[in-house]
């Protein structure tokens, strides 16, 4: 007995240190921890399939995953709900009511290439980061996503077949990215002063933007180009390998005005930049007060389709 006993507890005892290591090895080489079905804090990476639930507000200082993100998602058939509680970045205060200059960075929820068919549902605020939700995965359905006071409010990063409706991405410096991929659609969504654009496609083919709202976004309500400043005219020329084309526009509204006795002006209701081409304009309505309702850069109306747009002023006057 007393040898079998000690052949156990020896193995036990292996067995223990064995896995010591092996833990040791995956945190020294940064792999996170898998989030349980009920998150408390950042720095968990989302594998498993299944339902998961945020419990309370999310905090940077938490600690983030190896690819500086809050929550990361790397598998298929998962639902995250973000229900009530914020997930905060080193750039805002507590309660996302803020910015804090020059401090965002990382990124609050981050849909890996791996994932596909995740559904994240929020009606809280994802604020203070470089990338508030990047999505690099397919077929992904964000609901009601706010990013606040991030660099890029939504980011979707060579994604394909991502749908963004009822989002709201306010106060970063550009609201809703789409850069690479293909085939995403933002729909019924709004951006409300973003200090560069509100909604940026770089370099990608067959998007949907329908029924979207702009208001008083610095440089572009709606922007189609490559130039992160929105230097809009015939000598700057984006990469042909990356075409911005094929992309359809549809009843969309662009404002820019007077806010509480401020004016906010912005530049371009519509911004199309040289070589972003065969592009589809159709029923969007531009308000006055933009330096240009609609320019576009390829200095004619050959390369995009415009149809039944309300505005005032346009360059080309076609």
């Amino acid at each position: 007995m007393k040898i079998t006993f000690g052949r156990l507890a020896i193995t036990a005892l292996v067995f223990a240190v064995l896995t010591m290591v092996a833990t040791g090895l995956a945190n020294a080489e940064g792999i996170p921890p898998q989030c349980s079905n009920q998150i408390t804090a950042c720095g968990c990476t989302i594998g498993a399939p299944g339902n998961y639930t945020v419990e309370n507000d999310l905090y940077a200082s938490d600690g983030l995953t190896g690819k500086s993100g809050c929550i990361d998602i790397e598998g298929q058939n998962i639902n995250l709900y973000i229900y009530y509680y914020n997930v905060i970045g080193p750039g805002s205060d507590s309660k996302c009511d803020t910015d804090i200059p020059h401090l965002n960075s990382g990124v609050g929820i981050h849909v890996l290439p791996s994932a596909s068919n995740v559904a994240i549902y929020d009606d809280e605020y994802v604020c203070g980061w470089n990338y508030g939700v990047e999505s690099e995965g397919n077929n992904v359905n964000l609901y009601e996503v706010y990013p606040y006071y991030n660099n890029v409010g939504l980011l979707l990063n060579h994604a394909t077949n991502n749908d963004c409706l009822y989002c709201d991405a306010d106060y970063n410096v550009t609201g809703v990215q789409i850069s690479g991929g293909s085939g995403n659609s933002i729909n019924n969504s709004t951006t409300f002063q973003n200090s560069q654009y509100g909604y940026w496609v770089d370099g990608s083919k067959e998007n949907t933007l329908s029924n979207n709202f702009s208001y008083n976004d610095k440089i572009a309500a709606f922007y189609l180009g490559c130039s992160s400043k929105g230097q809009v005219n015939p000598t700057i020329l984006c990469n042909k390998q990356t075409p911005t084309t094929g992309n359809s526009l549809v009843n969309n509204y662009a404002y820019s005005d007077s806010i509480y006795g401020n004016y906010y002006p912005g530049r371009y209701g519509i911004a199309t930049e040289r070589g972003a081409i065969y592009n589809n304009f159709n029923g969007n309505n531009i308000y006055p007060k933009f330096a240009k309702d609609i320019i576009d850069g390829n200095g004619n109306c050959v390369y995009n389709n415009y149809a039944h747009d309300a505005f005032s002023t346009a360059s080309p006057s076609c």
